[in-house]
């Protein structure tokens, strides 16, 4: 459980920074 936690927080994380970089 905790590792899929983890991995979920990351893919959020890669998500968001993608989502930013195609706005720039």
């Amino acid at each position: 459980m905790l590792k899929e936690d983890t991995n979920n927080s990351m893919k959020q994380d890669v998500g968001m920074r993608s989502k930013h970089q195609t706005v720039q």
